[in-house]
């Protein structure tokens, strides 16, 4: 999680570079970071199998976003990349992310999980953010278009939505975090070996020698 949040913070710094001047780097040279995490999990997917499908598939449409967003901006190909080609694999990502985190929640509902009420809380936390970002994301491409009717500032609404879809999953982060949190002091870690070499079986890689355990929480 410390890499994560490291990675993600380095991304931050570069787009603000980016933002502040266009011409002192480019956008492929703000996704460095996230290239390296969505080629690992990619990998990890594809060679270690130690992640379900649809989240290998989620990697691989971030890296095809990033790289199709490469293509337009760096190289000014928007006659060959369109942008709403980009945000519909924005849309896609989120749909996945959506489904899987409601199939979770109506999953707990009755009885096929069993989350913690902090864990409960945090989803519903989590889909309500990811189904707002939907709708985020479709109104900053241009994908929504309301009848003439209906007399909204679709900008005014995207400036309230945005911040609030953050706050949304940030809080769903800190409950997760407070009770991983509480759930150590309480219960103590468990012991998690160290793999130091992996050997390929038919259902992924298995460690074969091991180099101590780490604690984690319960």
């Amino acid at each position: 999680t410390g890499v994560l949040c490291f990675i993600v913070f380095i991304f931050e710094v570069l787009l603000y570079i980016r933002l502040c001047n266009s011409s002192a780097i480019t956008l492929a040279q703000v996704y460095i970071p996230v290239w390296i995490l969505t080629v690992i999990y990619i990998l990890n997917g594809i060679v270690c199998k130690s992640q379900h499908l649809l989240q290998s598939l989620v990697w691989v449409l971030l890296f095809a976003v990033m790289l199709l967003s490469v293509i337009r901006v760096d190289y000014q190909l928007t006659g060959i990349v369109p942008a709403s080609f980009i945000i519909a694999l924005i849309i896609a990502i989120l749909v996945i992310v959506t489904g899987v985190l409601i199939y979770v929640v109506y999953g707990h509902q009755i009885g096929y999980f069993l989350l913690t009420e902090s864990q409960l809380t945090a989803g519903v936390l989590y889909s309500i953010s990811s189904m707002l970002a939907i709708v985020v994301v479709a109104i900053m491409g241009g994908a929504l278009h309301l009848p003439e009717i209906i007399q909204l500032d679709l900008f005014m609404i995207t400036i309230f939505l945005a911040p609030f879809v953050v706050a949304l999953a940030g809080l769903g982060a800190y409950f997760v975090t407070r009770d991983e949190f509480d759930r150590l002091l309480r219960y103590g870690g468990q012991s998690s070996n160290t793999p130091m070499r992996l050997r390929l079986e038919a259902n992924g890689w298995n460690s074969v020698v091991g180099n101590g355990v780490a604690q984690i929480p319960m």
